[in-house]
């Protein structure tokens, strides 16, 4: 494109460069140079185009600060995507013809210029957005007339947030009566929510997610009747749900959400629901409502995500929430329901994504029906009430990665029902009352990382379980071998039991008889800060000494870490529980446990747990190095 830039040929026929075709000749009027990859500093000298109207260089690497000499004659200034710093010139606000002014996805701080207000005449699109303005909204923005599109943060709410602190001005909607798109998320806005936002009737886009706004939301939104998408979550937003019924009137509303505030109304206010048959997603999450859930909202038929999680909601789940033949995300988690799960939900034609009842007071079964749910990825009935086997048509959910049953009363001597599950990702059964043996289909799962067996009633041998990276099994007193640290006697009428138990897990008789602790590889990860070096406290021949606080009991330790890469390192280990067993001293350090596992890795893991010794070792008091404290010389009488 440069390439053209000669002066040879007139300026004018020069590439991205437009001239006036009239009584101006030879007066450039726009240069458009998107995506070419230009670099280096906007040159002040581009105050000298007096008539230049266009400045488009969206998607460059421009860097500096932008120029204060721009000519009087423009309107369009397009600065999107480059990288650009330092603050929006004040001289702005003498660019009496601007109209649109876009200027977000650069390296812009400081606060945006209050001078903007005198713009009052011309200004339509104003575009800040940015990762790093500060200050406060100027109250003077109020009185752009003319503004069509004011977007002072980010354009979607998922990129980064800014630091803009203030209150929207209260006459904004007054102010911008032709908004369609208002987005100030994830900013520092404080104050009330203006009601005068229902003056701009046009507003299809309203983002004020993750602020400080307080107060009441406007009981007159409802005249908002071409909005799609409002969201209000994450503020301090409180009283009740008074503004719900006035929703109604917007019949094009697809998704709502004032998640995370203190709103506070029985949910009988939520029955107007029931109206908005074209909105796909709702969300009232972690307020304060409480009642039952209205069975109007299964009038919902386009609904595809509901989430009433964190209330304190109460009664059965409405088997005609499964009216919503579009649903594919349901969460009520961490209420107070209680009764029975709807097979109803099961015959959804949708087959939805994910079911999350977790946290509430559901019993009865997992119904049989669940089998009809062929694209399940995510099932989480966890931490209810819910009893009896598994379903054996659980076995046709061939689809589902998570699958959370945890903290129930399921039961069953096999579980065969889980094997055709070749997509599991994430498998939680703990706190059941589980009999069988660990079946060791469950290592033969290609994507299975995360596997939580503990605190049933698990029995024999624990197999290989291949690519699974994190792996519980404590609480099951019945199994033997794998990834659970164990501890040891050393009574003699218990000696034929050594070897075994060092490397595998003793039954609930000899673990409890024995004084001994029970220390997991997840205890000793976490008292010593994933073995970090900083609780190095040694260094030998097959392995590295740590020292940790075990939580429970606040009691201080010494951890010998074997290094299993090591040649012989195992032995070692053999020959020093052999030690351990059969000499007792009162000058030899206390032994707490011993712990045979898998880490996290599934790598072979093996440490001696002693008590720490906390005047130091033998040798820093036999030989002290230079520099250090001398320690008060030993007496050897």
């Amino acid at each position: 494109m440069m390439s053209s830039w000669d002066n040879s040929v007139h300026y004018c026929r020069w590439t991205s460069v437009y001239c006036s075709s009239h009584r101006l000749v030879h007066r450039v009027i726009a240069l458009i140079l998107l995506s070419h990859g230009l670099m280096r500093s906007l040159s002040p000298h581009i105050g000298n185009l007096t008539f230049l109207r266009t400045m488009e260089l969206q998607n460059n690497s421009f860097r500096g600060e932008i120029p204060s000499e721009l000519g009087p004659s423009v309107s369009d200034l397009n600065l999107i995507g480059n990288k650009l710093q330092g603050k929006t010139p004040a001289e702005v606000d003498s660019l009496s013809k601007l109209q649109y002014l876009l200027l977000y996805e650069n390296y812009l701080t400081r606060s945006i210029p209050g001078s903007l207000g005198n713009l009052s005449s011309s200004l339509l699109q104003l575009d800040l957005s940015e990762k790093s303005l500060k200050g406060s909204i100027p109250e003077d923005i109020g009185s752009i007339t003319k503004l069509e599109d004011l977007v002072l943060a980010l354009l979607y709410f998922e990129l980064m947030s800014n630091q803009l602190s203030g209150i929207i001005h209260p006459d904004i909607g007054v102010a911008f009566p032709h908004l369609i798109w208002l987005s100030i998320a994830e900013n520092r806005v404080i104050g009330p929510i203006p009601v005068s936002l229902s003056n701009a009737s046009n507003v299809v886009t309203i983002q004020f997610q993750e602020n400080h706004f307080t107060g009441t939301v406007p009981w007159d939104l409802g005249m908002l009747d071409n909005a799609q998408f409002i969201s209000m979550a994450l503020n301090q937003l409180g009283d009740g749900l008074s503004f719900v019924p006035s929703l109604v009137n917007c019949t094009q509303l697809q998704y709502l959400t004032f998640a995370n505030n203190y709103l506070q109304e029985i949910v009988t206010s939520l029955q107007t629901l029931g109206s908005f048959r074209n909105c796909e997603y709702y969300i009232y999450v972690k307020n304060e409502l409480s009642g039952r859930i209205p069975s109007l909202l299964g009038n919902l038929t386009l609904l595809s995500h509901l989430y009433l999680g964190g209330n304190h909601l109460f009664g059965e789940i409405p088997p005609s929430l499964a009216a919503s033949q579009n649903l594919l995300y349901l969460r009520l988690p961490n209420n107070n329901l209680h009764g029975s799960i709807p097979k109803e939900f099961f015959g959804l034609s949708s087959s939805p994504l994910l079911l999350d009842f977790s946290g509430n007071a559901l019993t009865g079964s997992l119904p049989l029906e669940v089998g009809n749910m062929i694209n399940l990825v995510t099932l989480n009935p966890s931490n209810n009430k819910l009893s009896s086997a598994l379903p054996n048509t659980l076995t046709k959910c061939v689809m589902i990665q998570d699958l959370r049953l945890d903290d129930n009363f399921f039961h069953r001597e096999n579980l065969t029902a889980l094997q055709t599950l070749q997509s599991l990702e994430h498998l939680d059964l703990s706190h059941n009352n589980f009999s069988s043996h660990i079946p060791t289909y469950l290592g033969k799962l290609p994507f299975l990382a995360y596997l939580n067996l503990s605190f049933n009633e698990l029995n024999e041998e624990v197999p290989k379980l291949g690519n699974t990276t994190i792996f519980f099994v404590e609480g099951n007193y019945n199994l033997y071998g794998g990834p659970i640290c164990s501890t040891y006697s050393t009574k003699k009428k218990e000696k034929h039991l050594v070897v075994k138990v060092v490397i595998d897990i003793v039954s609930s008789t000899q673990l409890y008889n024995s004084p001994f602790r029970r220390i997991s590889y997840l205890d000793l990860h976490k008292a010593t800060q994933g073995f970090s070096k900083l609780n190095v406290i040694g260094v030998g021949s097959y392995g590295s000494v740590y020292k940790g606080v075990l939580d429970k009991d606040a009691i201080p330790f010494a951890a010998k870490v074997l290094s299993l890469e090591r040649s012989r390192a195992a032995k070692s280990f053999m020959l020093e529980c052999k030690a351990l067993r059969e000499i007792r001293h009162r000058n030899f350090v206390k032994i707490l446990s011993a712990c045979s596992s898998l880490d996290y890795q599934v790598n072979d893991f093996k440490a001696l747990v002693y008590k720490l010794m906390p005047q130091g070792s033998l040798e820093e008091w036999l030989h002290t190095k230079v520099g250090e404290d001398a320690h008060e010389k030993l007496n050897f009488q």
